[in-house]
């Protein structure tokens, strides 16, 4: 794979729909993949950082400073030349989907509500030009660029223009933190190591809201209407290392680093008869005392699937 590619033409667009946590909802009419887009937008909302100056008695300037400027979010608007009527409800739950006697969707009915609390997941994938490399693996599927916008809401309605000439129709919406998308439903890349598939090799943090990669798996194939979301298992539940709190210096407090990739809180058993820890975080670094010295062997279980758990190599308190 090219370590500095260009990139080029948009191959394919996937809207998931997702809960009022942002997490992505399974089951079926929740995922629509087309290539009937045009263009996709998007542009950072700037809160500009306040700026200080200070002259001083001569009218020179004594002082000038001017803190960072935030994003608060990021617009997208999307333009569709191939609407599919599936894919628009799903950006704007709040308008009624039409069906026709024989229960086929046909349309939709716009309101002037805007519900926040729900949304949708936009992924986007690009052609890669300089890709040459990417075929010395002969699994390559071959090269793309892949875009991921974790929780977006509004899919407000742009302007319709019907003319002499195609109709094209634009949406706009924006990123709201607090995603729960972790690594994603989906398998979109390949282990470099063996080609397995696999999802996103990191997981996507609340205040995260675009990400960018290179992959070697090819987008899903376009299909008209939503279809059913069936989550890929989530990669197995990781102990990344249990160490010594060194600022302890009984040398009594061991710091654990786990990683649940996406699947949601884990309960720790510490093995010295203190009461189990529950943390919700997909990953996290969470540190404990132990008062008891001896050997010890931490078990790491998600709270939900017990099946998914980690155990550490056994080590001893006071840490050496």
């Amino acid at each position: 794979m090219p370590t500095c590619p260009s990139f080029l033409r948009g191959r394919r667009l996937r809207v998931t729909r997702l809960d009022a946590c942002g997490r992505p909802v399974a089951g079926a009419g929740n995922v629509v993949v087309t290539k009937g887009f045009t263009t996709v937008e998007m542009s950072p909302e700037v809160s500009e950082g306040e700026e200080i100056e200070e002259k001083n008695a001569g009218g020179e300037l004594c002082i000038s400073d001017k803190a960072c400027d935030s994003i608060k979010w990021m617009n997208a608007t999307i333009t569709l030349c191939q609407v599919d009527i599936d894919l628009v409800t799903i950006m704007n739950p709040t308008w009624r989907t039409l069906t026709s006697e024989d229960d086929e969707v046909i349309g939709w009915i716009e309101n002037q509500n805007q519900d926040c609390s729900v949304g949708f997941a936009l992924e986007l994938w690009t052609e890669v030009a300089n890709a040459e490399s990417v075929c010395d693996n002969p699994d390559a599927q071959g090269a793309f660029g892949y875009l991921l916008l974790p929780y977006q809401v509004g899919g407000t309605v742009g302007d319709i223009t019907i003319e002499n000439g195609a109709v094209s129709f634009q949406y706009t919406s924006r990123s709201k933190s607090g995603s729960r998308w972790g690594v994603g439903p989906y398998n979109i890349r390949q282990n470099p190591l063996d080609s397995t598939p696999m999802p996103l090799p990191a997981i996507i943090q609340s205040d995260e809201y675009r990400a960018f990669m290179l992959t070697t798996l090819a987008p899903p194939e376009p299909a008209c209407g939503a279809q059913t979301l069936t989550p890929i298992e989530p990669p197995a539940l990781t102990i990344n290392s249990v160490v010594e709190d060194t600022t302890d210096l009984t040398g009594n407090t061991a710091i654990l680093d786990y990683t649940n990739w996406g699947a949601g809180a884990v309960t720790i058993d510490w093995d010295d008869g203190a009461l189990p820890t529950v943390a919700g975080a997909d990953t996290a670094v969470v540190s404990h005392t132990y008062t008891n010295a001896g050997s010890h062997t931490i078990v790491v279980t998600d709270s939900d699937t017990p099946a998914r758990t980690d155990s550490s190599t056994p080590f001893t308190t006071p840490f050496p």
